[in-house]
């Protein structure tokens, strides 16, 4: 009877432990409402791969906790590789906001015939604890071989909200200001 009873016990205790199982939640980077752009009569330029951070590459979402800390978000995933994601952006991005140059990245059909490039570099992209999304890094223009621009960049937005959908929503509208930043060069180059 004690035996039948503290078996009871045991398992309503853990009945009560157990939780709902845990979800992953997926993020997109790129916005499935940019529109793509005719390149037809532009000067193109080829965006070359662009270089991330060692801790950027992997598929979940990263925050800076501390001055020298990260946590990786266990079930905040990215739904494609950023490596992918990111590119995409800053040339859907780089095209909606030239008029005379095009972009198209460097796996287009076409992209090894022309000499004009662009290649960025990402240092830091990601939300940190004082609730900032922060993007830095630098870029390079190249004509022929030869780089006529190389620039650093330092953009941050204040997050109004909690939760990495809306970091991920800024993290877009900063990519989206690189990209303008690099088309004003490239006008003026």
């Amino acid at each position: 009877m004690i035996r039948a009873l503290v078996s009871a016990l045991a398992f309503l205790f853990l009945l009560g432990c157990s939780s709902a199982p845990a979800t992953f939640k997926y993020y997109v980077l790129s916005s499935p409402d940019c529109c793509s752009s005719d390149l037809s009569t532009r000067t193109k330029w080829v965006l070359q791969p662009v270089r991330l951070a060692d801790y950027l590459k992997q598929s979940s979402l990263v925050m800076q906790t501390a001055p020298h800390q990260l946590h990786y978000a266990s079930l905040d995933i990215w739904s494609e590789p950023i490596t992918k994601s990111i590119p995409r952006v800053l040339v859907q991005q780089f095209n909606q906001q030239s008029e005379q140059h095009g972009m198209i990245a460097s796996t287009s059909p076409g992209a090894s015939a022309l000499d004009r490039s662009i290649t960025v570099q990402i240092d830091d992209f990601l939300p940190n604890e004082r609730g900032e999304v922060i993007l830095k890094g630098q870029y390079w223009v190249q004509q022929q071989g030869e780089a006529i621009v190389t620039k650093s960049f330092h953009y941050t937005r204040s997050m109004q909200q909690d939760g990495f959908a809306h970091a991920v929503a800024l993290m877009n509208s900063l990519l989206e200001e690189l990209a303008g930043d690099v088309s004003r060069i490239v006008n003026e180059s």
